[in-house]
């Protein structure tokens, strides 16, 4: 969906945690994280909800992702145990107007002196889920890349971790405790793991833990086999923090220019490059921010011109992008080449959707039940009177 909305509704990939947009006190939009507790047999238990952002400005269009770096740190666990899996999102991108600036607006007695007000552009903005502290307890390999946040060259002091962690890899190529898996992976046991982390001087005793020891952010399968996403945990700080240490711990990527951004969509599945629907005088662009390789934070700003954007969502499972242009229904896949074919597509006209037979779908008598459910649910919830008059409600209801 394109344009302004009170409230957004985001659940993070695992479902524990929901971004809330909603209006503050002041009237300028947050965004809130509300934990629903560890998904089980389908019963949500609230526990904190915490203000993710700030309410000096409006934040808006919260999207779970991943920081450029915690896409390497993936590569490398999966290397180290391909068992291990992080799906769990890291980081929260949304888009926020945080740009003041002072102008000397004019009058009929002359230019006023410059004053602090809202240039009407809007910046794309990152919040770490996990402090430092934590994620190197929930995985050791973040110990070799201790830069807290990207953009500006802050990558840089990374790099003698990087050069440790590619020693790392030529040592598991030649360890003979590395044991092939069907042929292309390896796999490291615990000992070796360890040894290895020993190795490097970017590790110490109270940064990580032993691997076996180490919580585990992977997908777990149910019972009917069915794999899902365990969200990494969010280190939400102090309680009754009105000092908003969390919600202060975002940063802006300066990487990617300002703009009238209207939607930040979604990052790629397998890359850390952004979606973001921008408003211009002919309409609405679609513009992708792609990502150059880790450690470099440069970032190529690609547009679809020349077609103006009626529609664009995500499909149910988050693997493809949705869009409707004038020339079709387009179907995209989220990931780096698919999104690569959909910015090289010109006219428009690859994967379209076949919408000559789209057709909904009305069952009268589901919607007459539940217009009745609604109709006694509202009554119930908002009558003037909590004992209903004396009238068993749920009998009447019966």
């Amino acid at each position: 969906m394109i344009g302004d909305s009170e409230t957004e509704l985001i659940f993070s990939p695992g479902g524990r945690y929901l971004a809330i947009t909603h209006p503050a006190r002041n009237q300028f939009k947050v965004i809130s994280i509300a934990d629903l507790g560890v998904p089980e047999d389908g019963v949500i238990s609230v526990g904190r909800i915490v203000q993710a952002t700030t309410d000096r400005f409006n934040s808006f269009s919260p999207v779970w992702g991943k920081q450029s770096k915690d896409f390497l740190v993936d590569k490398v666990t999966t290397t180290l145990d391909p068992s291990e899996s992080s799906a769990g999102a890291t980081a929260l991108f949304f888009l926020s107007d945080r740009d003041v600036v002072l102008s000397g607006a004019s009058s009929p007695w002359g230019t006023r002196a410059p004053s602090p007000s809202f240039s009407g552009e809007k910046y794309v903005y990152t919040l770490p889920l996990q402090s430092l502290k934590d994620s190197l307890s929930f995985n050791e390999v973040n110990a070799f890349i201790r830069a807290p946040y990207g953009g500006g060259g802050a990558m840089e002091v990374s790099m003698e971790g990087i050069k440790e962690l590619d020693l790392i890899l030529e040592l598991m190529a030649s360890s003979p405790a590395i044991g092939p898996i069907d042929g292309n992976q390896t796999v490291l046991n615990s000992a070796t793991s360890t040894a290895l982390l020993d190795q490097s001087n970017l590790t110490s005793e109270n940064d990580v833990e032993n691997f076996d020891n180490k919580p585990t952010n992977s997908t777990e399968a149910s019972d009917d086999g069915h794999q899902f996403i365990v969200d990494t945990p969010i280190s939400f700080g102090p309680e009754k923090d009105v000092g908003l240490s969390f919600a202060r711990t975002s940063f802006r990527i300066d990487s990617i220019p300002s703009g009238d951004y209207v939607l930040l969509v979604s990052q790629l599945l397998n890359d850390p490059s952004l979606v973001v629907v921008s408003s211009t005088p002919s309409g609405f662009v679609v513009n992708i921010f792609a990502t150059s390789d880790y450690p470099s934070d440069g970032i190529e700003s690609v547009s679809v011109e020349g077609a103006s954007l009626d529609f664009i969502e995500l499909s149910t499972d988050g693997h493809y992008l949705i869009t409707l242009f004038s020339t079709g229904l387009k179907v995209s896949s989220l990931t780096a080449d698919g999104i690569t074919a959909f910015m090289q597509d010109a006219s428009l006209d690859k994967n379209i959707a076949d919408a000559e037979g789209l057709h909904l779908s009305i069952w009268p008598a589901l919607e007459y039940e539940m217009m009745y459910k609604d109709a006694w649910r509202m009554l119930r919830d908002y009558f003037y009177d909590p004992s209903m008059g004396g009238l068993e409600w749920d009998r009447i209801f019966d």
